[in-house]
């Protein structure tokens, strides 16, 4: 049982995806932009439906 542990183990370290920024990417820090701004103007999605939380509910 232990070996089989260790190799599912393994298994799984290695498909891990490593997330890095790279160098040409945006610098969402130095923006004022948050929400569905960010992800339109400064990352160049599209978004589709955007929900606002009610603060009187």
């Amino acid at each position: 049982m232990a070996a089989a542990a260790r190799d599912s183990a393994a298994r799984s370290a290695a498909r891990q995806v490593e997330d890095d920024p790279s160098p040409d990417d945006p610098d969402i820090t130095s923006s004022s932009l948050v929400g569905a701004p960010l992800v339109a103007q400064l990352l160049g999605g599209t978004v589709i439906d955007e929900q606002y939380d009610d603060p009187t509910a």
